[in-house]
Parts: structure tokens; C-alpha cells; sequence
């Protein structure tokens, strides 16, 4: 995977946490690749962490909770974040007929 693919993936950015049950949303968190970059605080550089992470907030704000990762894929961050919930494309396109289980589909 490209870093231009790790940057635009189709999970990445902001999305609404999702209440399995009633499938309400509400809040907000932030799926985004973190490139493991950073420099301590004596000036040091040092590169780990290298993965896909989320975390609660609202674009324009600061995080309301500490990022949670790093995960191999960004589906598996956005996963993590809304655990009971399936974003397969398939259950994607059913939001809103009322049934948000991640087990659904094998159901039927």
C-alpha cells in the first residue's frame, strides 16, 4: 500500500460512532494514519507506532480521548471504534432498515 493509498482510504476521516441496538449515531471520531513521527520532548526523533488509529473528537477540535492503535487496516481502527457495528459495503448500504447487528447478514 501506497502512503498516498494509507492517507485516502475510504475509512479514514471523520465519522459518528453508531449505537448497534437503535442504530442511532452520535459523537464523532476520527480514523487517520499516524506515520510512527515523533520528536520527544529533549528534541529526539523517533519513528514507532507506524498504523491506523482512532479517535473521539470533533473536526476543528482537539481529541476528546487519546488515539487507540495503531491497527493494520483502516476498517479495523474503524471497527475498534464501533465495535458491534458492520461496515462492510453490503451493510453499509442497509442503514436504516433497522438492523445494525455486526452478525446481520449471516442471519439470512
Amino acid at each position: 500500500m501506497t502512503t498516498a493509498d494509507r492517507r485516502y482510504s475510504l475509512n479514514s476521516g471523520y465519522h459518528q460512532f453508531i449505537d448497534a441496538e437503535t442504530g442511532d449515531e452520535f459523537g464523532s471520531f476520527e480514523v487517520f494514519w499516524h506515520d510512527g513521527y515523533r520528536v520527544d520532548e529533549r528534541g529526539d526523533e523517533h519513528f514507532d507506532g507506524v498504523g491506523w488509529y482512532w479517535a473521539a473528537g470533533f473536526p476543528g477540535c482537539l481529541y476528546d480521548s487519546d488515539p487507540t492503535g495503531p491497527f493494520n487496516t483502516s476498517l479495523e481502527a474503524r471497527e475498534d471504534a464501533c465495535p458491534d457495528v458492520c461496515f462492510c459495503v453490503n451493510c453499509e448500504e442497509m442503514r436504516g432498515t433497522g438492523d445494525y447487528s455486526v452478525n446481520h447478514h449471516r442471519a439470512r
